[in-house]
């Protein structure tokens, strides 16, 4: 009476043998890291015993069958990069003992069905790199257990489930890059397990317009600085120094006129300080020091009568540093109401 099974193309099998339906004792089926290629056959599914499914990694081409949900022990399946097609069917939400479903890196499109909001004992749930669509359901709120929610790269549109506030366990949420065009649900900073949020790459539209300070200083954020930010019209204080972000500074900063307070210091930000910064003229302090910055000193920086620090200094250049006589107002540079200046080059 078979109780574990792996599978090995080594032994000639190139495809699921429906066979295996025959099975009824089977609880670990182990197929992954294969070549295998076909359908998942549905006679897999009279395996009702079965705990442990592992079909990662193989050249699948079929779709999950509806019959899936018939494994209602099933506990940990895996079928990451597997290229499996079609849509995720609702008989999913029959597996009330499902603790992880990882389908990444398939080919599924459709619509996420609303019947997984009834894997109650669910702790992780990545459905990213696919190609589905429509709307996050709202009933994935009900998966109190959830641990990891990976749903990035993907085709979702709509908004954030507010309903999402309620998994009290979340520790990493990932929804970046997808076509999401709502405000961020402010149920998201009631997540005290939550240490990973991703949501860059969207249309979101901040509920944050009357922010007046941002502090994001000393974490391990990494990627470029999102152009979005500079919605947030009413920043009087910004600072992001000390992490790894790389790219360049938005040329839209210059939308942030109220600023008074700039810190992008000690990052890996590349490019040009953007011409449109002079169009912050209330700021007191500029801070753009220890990043690889290069080319010009903005023409009218000197303009900004309410600049009391400057530091655009220890920068390690890529390329020549141009200071222009005609791109600084030295008179306002070098004025005494200027409290610190700092301009100190180290070429490499």
């Amino acid at each position: 009476m078979a109780t574990y099974l792996r599978i090995n193309t080594s032994f000639g099998v190139l495809q699921i043998p429906s066979e295996l339906g025959r099975l009824r004792n089977l609880q670990t089926l182990d197929v992954g890291n294969n070549s295998i290629t076909g359908i998942i056959p549905d006679g897999l599914c009279n395996c009702t015993s079965l705990l442990e499914l592992s079909l990662d990694s193989n050249q699948l081409n079929g779709t999950i069958p509806d019959e899936i949900g018939d494994l209602v022990n099933l506990q940990l399946p895996g079928a990451f990069h597997s290229r499996l097609e079609g849509s995720i069917p609702p008989s999913i939400g029959h597996l009330k003992e499902l603790q992880i479903l990882d389908l990444i890196q398939n080919q599924l499109f459709g619509v996420t069905p609303r019947e997984i909001g009834n894997l109650s004992r669910l702790q992780i749930l990545q459905l990213l790199e696919n190609s589905l669509s429509g709307t996050i359901p709202t009933e994935i709120g009900h998966c109190k257990n959830l641990t990891l929610l990976s749903l990035y790269s993907n085709k979702f549109t709509g908004s954030i489930p507010n309903e999402i506030g309620n998994l009290r366990k979340l520790q990493i949420l990932l929804i970046y890059n997808n076509q999401l065009n709502s405000t961020i649900p402010r149920s998201l900073f009631q997540l005290k397990s939550l240490i990973g949020l991703g949501l860059s790459r969207n249309n979101l539209i901040s509920t944050l317009e009357s922010l007046q300070s941002l502090t994001l200083h000393e974490n391990k954020l990494t990627g470029e600085i999102p152009a979005s930010i500079t919605r947030l019209v009413n920043l009087t204080y910004l600072t992001i120094s000390l992490n790894f972000l790389t790219g360049s500074i938005p040329s839209s900063i210059g939308s942030l006129n109220n600023l008074r307070n700039l810190s992008l210091s000690n990052n890996l930000l590349e490019g040009s300080i953007p011409d449109s910064i002079t169009n912050c003229t209330n700021i007191r302090l500029l801070d753009l020091s220890r990043n690889r910055m290069t080319r010009e000193i903005p023409l009218g920086l000197g303009k900004l009568s309410n600049l009391k620090f400057l530091s655009i200094g220890h920068v390690t250049f890529v390329s020549e540093f141009i200071v222009n006589s005609s791109s600084i107002n030295k008179t306002k540079l070098f004025d005494p109401n200027v409290v610190c200046l700092c301009l100190t080059f180290f070429m490499f």
